[in-house]
């Protein structure tokens, strides 16, 4: 069984954009507008000391649970995410005493495109934040924007997967031939449709093996009519496996590639430090997503908002290379700076870290920090922890 979704409209549109090409396939040839992406993490990591010369043990610990949802089609894209984190620790100073710091934060956004243009849109955005503190006043924002927007991110991680997956294929001989660019951008179809094959083969409590399964074998027939593999053996067994495999249990970091730039207008409403704040403001965004090469990937966002007693601009640059299938390479910047009547700061924090799977849905996490703001002594940390993968 062949599942479909909008086949002649983005065979269109990937014309449109593409045309043809006689080159080995890149990530950016891939420019389906229509995808499915979420996620769902528990993060934490613990830091403790003690000694002679401590007065009392000191420790530190963070925990976070995050999620995230991001559905594009080619007239409408929306996300949404959710995020808790608390931090608690203690120092090591006689008399010191506990601390925590709890931060909830929901976010949601619609981009609606214009009839008969495939960057043009409107868009509409809603966010809120809450942060409660054991030593200081809690924090609240709330946000609310709307404006005109350019441009579209696509998500290349279907295509990643499939070049991931034709490796495995062809370490174990079983593809024969080269990969036409129609075949990988088809199976990248196929992949890219997890989700509605997943709710298709719904029967109980065998979904997963059912609905995985017809995903396998849509993949196999693909192969044959492209004349990849034996007509008669198939995949085989280990064909099968190594698929599965691919698909289903090993994680991939995301890849994307376009541009986006949005601007409207916002209304906040914040109460920080006890001062409570009410005002309209302009607002800037602009997201940049390449890939390079097949395991690279550079993503850079931009957002300005400009009020009549607060001013800010937020800068986040992050780069990921994926060393081998287990093992990632994280980096990212993040520079901040933010104006009101009382005063202005600025703060940067780098942070390097590799990323290994330890098993399907565990992580673990090894890398180091760095953090300043003004003219503070920069801060170094070495941070370890543990990841765990919900969906």
């Amino acid at each position: 069984m062949v599942v479909t979704m909008h086949s002649a409209q983005w065979w269109g549109f990937a014309l449109m954009l593409t045309g043809a090409s006689a080159q080995a396939i890149e990530l950016t040839d891939y420019v389906d507008p229509v995808s499915d992406y979420d996620a769902a993490f528990l993060d934490g990591s613990f830091d403790y000391s003690a000694g002679a010369e401590q007065a009392q043990p000191r420790y530190d610990i963070d925990l976070s649970a995050s999620y995230e949802r991001q559905f594009s089609t080619l007239p409408r894209t929306w996300s949404t995410s959710a995020q808790w984190m608390t931090a608690a620790s203690r120092g090591s100073d006689d008399g010191a005493v506990r601390e925590e710091d709890t931060t909830v934060q929901l976010s949601a956004a619609v981009d609606n495109y214009l009839p008969n243009s495939a960057y043009a849109f409107w868009f509409g955005s809603a966010s809120a934040a809450l942060e409660r503190r054991t030593t200081e006043d809690d924090n609240s924002r709330f946000d609310l924007s709307s404006g005109m927007g350019y441009g579209r991110v696509f998500d290349a991680t279907p295509l990643a997967k499939v070049l991931r997956l034709e490796e495995e294929l062809r370490s174990i001989g079983t593809l024969r031939g080269k990969m036409g660019d129609d075949v990988y951008l088809e199976l990248s179809k196929i992949v890219a449709k997890e989700s509605e094959y997943q709710n298709h083969f719904t029967t109980g409590a065998g979904i997963d093996a059912d609905y995985k399964a017809e995903m396998v074998t849509e993949i196999e027939r693909a192969l044959k009519r492209a004349e990849l593999i034996d007509q008669q053996a198939g995949l085989g067994a280990l064909g099968s496996l190594r698929i599965s495999e691919t698909l289903f249990e090993e994680q991939i970091s995301a890849r994307a590639h376009g541009w986006v730039v949005r601007a409207g207008v916002a209304y906040t409403s914040s109460e920080l430090e006890a001062v409570r704040t009410d005002e309209p403001a302009l607002k800037l965004q602009w997201r940049y997503e390449k890939p390079y090469g097949h395991r690279g990937q550079l993503s850079n966002q931009l957002a300005g908002t400009v009020g009549e007693r607060r001013k800010s601009v937020q800068n986040t640059l992050r780069y990921t290379y994926e060393i081998s299938d287990t093992l990632d390479w994280e980096n990212s910047w993040s520079a901040l700076r933010s104006e009101d009547d009382a005063a202005s700061t600025t703060s940067h924090s780098l942070d390097s870290r590799y990323q290994i799977q330890l098993a399907q849905q565990i992580y673990y996490d090894v890398g180091l920090r760095l953090t300043w703001l003004d003219a503070m002594e920069m801060k170094t940390d070495f941070t370890m922890g543990v990841r765990y993968r919900l969906k």
